[in-house]
């Protein structure tokens, strides 16, 4: 059961892949995704809505180059 799960969910995954975006900030991109989702796992009891807020700030400045 479990195995079919994660086939499926694999398959829809690769079936709506699509292509990194192209951009010459995308290793500070990686970066901050990266640093952010380390913290969040490493957090005891982390806010949820606030670390997406802040991810999306973020991610959004680097992939601006700021």
């Amino acid at each position: 059961m479990a195995r079919a799960a994660y086939t499926q969910t694999l398959s829809r995954a690769l079936n709506e892949a699509v292509q990194r975006p192209r951009t010459p900030y995308y290793g500070a991109f990686t970066q901050v995704l990266q640093s952010h989702v380390h913290a969040l796992l490493a957090a005891e009891s982390p806010d949820s809505a606030a670390v997406a807020a802040r991810l999306h700030r973020d991610l959004r400045d680097a992939f601006e180059g700021k």
